[in-house]
């Protein structure tokens, strides 16, 4: 894909050793003017809204997200805070994408801020190559995330109407009509979305009149691309024809925000980040179910699920609580057991063995995070004698010694312990030896069991769960598609 760098000439960013001041300068016009100080003042707005323990932008290298960069750099020079960082995504699907890379840390230098490529690899499952790109890219995102962290995107107001109108089109309800967030939750940290309210034009103002060199993508002017074509012909024209078109949009997406606000406060609360869900939370009639599984979806950060698949999981539910259910939606599915509706990937990475200290501290091991934790008189205590131990996982015909009951296989043990089927193979098995001294977050055997009164480790296993990290929240069944790889894409 061909790709170019643009730039303006009339003013200039002064970079400090690690910090990026801007200077103002006679040749800058006063719409320029106005336009970086109205940008700068949103930030502030938005940033003085709650504490973070650092700040990180998704940067492209295009117009909109490198401006934020360079505009929160200033603001945080001016509060003397630590500069921001950058990430930047390597979809890995366009040749020139090794070379984008390089021009994007080039950036970010240039500004003053650290930026990490995050190298992804994008696998299709059943929603497409696009969409999988984006998923793949907030589940980076998310990953990379810690506690207390924000991560801040461009995306500005001509954004949120193009995304409101394409999920229009679409069909979307109340969810997706009120368009993307400010914020919501991402990863460990918080997404930000600071510029909701600006326009496009005044940030085109802003980067020539700070003389940005920004990559500029020819597929983000493509007609063939949905976006581009409603950017580039549909929407002029609208506006020509109703020129408060724009407004009224958005006015109408606020409108479907608070409904679907007002309608979150009546349902049952859904649990957070992909916590199977009780059945006895979706209630009667088919309306509640609706929106309660939507709900659900939403708090696992994933799409809304397309109306035909939806109708399909009901007519699964209402077939018998003995009745098998596997419904497909993307790159996950719902299935039940034990009463509960579990999400599940349809894709998983395999769990990896390992050697472990046995002290307290954490590992994760390739399918969910196990923790182990110092305790003295605990009956549930792996003993603590051991320096080490093996973790393994479900091979075939394990038996084990569990005190107060004698032998049994592990298979019945997991069984009895309401594990689903599809996570029997994922729980860690503590080994020393052939011989198993404890199943994670079920039971600890007789031999590895801590004497009375003795320190050990209590072990806590958390699977990891499905969530999409990113789209979910702000999408309504598929939406707009910039090119892979597009700037447009990661603004």
């Amino acid at each position: 894909m061909a790709w170019r760098f643009s730039h303006g000439a009339s003013a200039r960013i002064c970079v400090g050793a690690r910090r990026a001041a801007l200077c103002d300068d006679d040749a800058m016009d006063q719409a320029a003017l106005e336009a970086t100080a109205g940008l700068r003042a949103a930030l502030r707005e938005r940033l003085g809204a709650g504490h973070a323990s650092a700040r990180l932008v998704a940067l492209s290298g295009g117009r909109d997200s490198l401006t934020l960069l360079a505009l929160l750099c200033a603001v945080h020079a001016e509060a003397g805070t630590p500069a921001p960082r950058a990430l930047h995504v390597h979809h890995g699907l366009d040749p020139a994408a090794d070379r984008w890379a390089e021009a994007v840390a080039e950036q970010g230098a240039r500004l003053g801020a650290d930026t990490e490529i995050l190298r992804v690899r994008v696998e299709s499952a059943g929603e497409g190559l696009e969409a999988a790109a984006r998923r793949a890219r907030y589940e980076a995102f998310a990953g990379r995330l810690r506690r207390g962290e924000q991560l801040l995107l461009a995306q500005h107001r001509d954004d949120q109407l193009e995304t409101v109108f394409l999920r229009l089109l679409r069909g979307a309800g109340p969810r997706g009509l009120a368009g993307m967030p400010r914020s919501r939750p991402l990863g460990a940290g918080m997404l930000l979305r600071p510029w909701l309210d600006r326009s496009g034009a005044e940030i085109e103002q802003a980067a020539r009149a700070l003389g940005l060199r920004w990559i500029e993508d020819p597929a983000n002017g493509a007609p063939a691309v949905d976006r581009a074509f409603l950017r580039g012909q549909l929407l002029p024209q609208l506006r020509a024809r109703w020129p408060g078109a724009e407004a009224g949009i958005l006015r109408a997406a606020e409108a479907c925000a608070e409904t679907e606000s007002a309608l979150a406060a009546l349902l049952p609360e859904v649990p957070a980040a992909g916590a199977p869900l009780t059945l006895a939370r979706l209630g009667a009639g088919t309306e509640r179910r609706r929106a309660v599984l939507r709900a659900w979806f939403a708090s696992a950060g994933l799409p809304m699920p397309p109306r035909a698949r939806l109708e399909e999981l009901l007519r699964q539910l209402a077939a018998g609580p003995d009745a098998v259910i596997a419904v497909r939606f993307g790159a996950v599915e719902v299935r039940r057991h034990a009463g509960r509706l579990h999400l599940v990937a349809r894709e998983r990475p395999a769990p990896s063995g390992a050697r472990i200290a046995l002290v307290p501290g954490a590992h994760h091991l390739g399918c969910g995070l196990l923790e182990l934790h110092a305790a003295v008189g605990d009956a549930r205590a792996l003993r603590a004698d051991l320096a080490h131990c093996e973790v393994r996982f479900r091979d075939a015909g394990e038996r084990l010694r569990l005190p107060g009951r004698g032998g049994t296989t592990l298979k019945r043990l997991l069984q009895e312990s309401g594990v689903p089927p599809w996570e029997r193979d994922r729980v860690p098995l503590l080994c020393a030896g052939d011989e198993v001294l404890a199943v994670a977050g079920v039971a600890v055997c007789e031999a590895g069991r801590a004497a009375p009164g003795a320190p050990g480790l209590v072990l806590r296993w958390t699977p990891d769960r499905c969530v999409g990290e990113g789209p979910g929240a702000d999408r309504e069944g598929v939406v707009e598609a910039p090119s892979v790889g597009s700037q447009d894409a990661l603004r």
